[in-house]
């Protein structure tokens, strides 16, 4: 059982086996011995079904192996199966509570939003980035686990899906170094500025590091003309001693990338 503010959510018992069994098997059939036999069909890491019987034959199993064009069946015990119960708890994602208690977050949406607000007081945007942060790199992680199963099962060379797990490892691994970059109001408003711009003009931040007072950073974008004026925009915002484009590809047809320093300003 699952609360959410005066509301009650039962969890199923069959999605909660489901979710400690699929560990053991990608496709199987679990007849678990009891008055009446439990039945739990697990296919490509799904429960598509879940129902019991009372005394299972050998026609019934070969009637299950037709329908679901599975031929693995495993049997546990009624102990088995309430051992499993009592600590199929832990096996529970975040995103089947999310659905349960039917609570959306679009961590990345909210992160976008807020960064324009960096400008704070120190002690507050500290908090605040670590936060979103934290909340960020959870979300990409999950956001990877689901792309790379999705990969697995369809068994295929798909490319987009490809180049997303890779970028989202790269972000990951770009917004994680970033929780020890934040220690300066300064380079927090830097930031806080490129990413305002980045978005102004239409463009896509694909890798930015701040470290001493410098900041490297990666542009996206499908107008490479719009160059100098972002270049000029950065210059307006008076955060900035030097700012160059060190190097312009064509990635795709009509995507360049552009390679970017920048130099911050002494606060004196």
């Amino acid at each position: 059982m699952v609360t959410k503010g005066s509301n009650v959510r039962y969890l199923p018992e069959a999605h909660l086996i489901f979710r400690r069994l699929k560990k053991s098997y990608h496709n199987v059939i679990y007849i678990i011995d009891g008055n009446p036999n439990k039945i739990i069909v697990i296919k490509n890491d799904k429960m598509i079904a879940s129902f019991a019987k009372n005394n299972i034959s050998i026609i019934d199993k070969k009637l299950m192996e037709n329908e679901y064009q599975i031929d693995n069946f495993m049997t546990l015990t009624e102990e088995e199966y309430n051992g499993y119960i009592e600590n199929s708890f832990k096996y529970l994602t975040i995103n089947d509570l999310l659905n349960i208690l039917n609570i959306k977050i679009d961590i990345k949406a909210l992160f976008s939003k807020t960064i324009y607000f960096l400008a704070l007081p120190l002690l507050i945007t500290s908090i605040l980035t670590s936060l979103l942060l934290a909340g960020y790199s959870f979300y990409l992680t999950e956001k990877r686990e689901l792309l790379d199963k999705e990969f697995k099962d369809r068994q295929r060379s798909n490319k987009e899906v490809k180049e997303t797990i890779f970028d989202n490892d790269k972000e990951n691994i770009i917004y994680e170094k970033l929780l020890t970059e934040f220690q300066y109001v300064d380079k927090t408003i830097a930031l806080s500025k490129i990413l305002k711009i980045t978005d102004e003009m239409n463009m896509t931040m694909y890798y930015i590091k701040i470290y001493d007072k410098n900041v490297d950073f990666i542009i996206k974008t499908r107008n490479s003309s719009k160059i100098p004026l972002y270049i000029k925009k950065l210059f307006e915002t008076n955060q900035f001693e030097d700012v160059k484009n060190l190097n312009t590809r064509k990635i795709r047809k009509s995507i360049t990338e552009v390679t970017m320093s920048a130099k911050l300003k002494e606060v004196h």
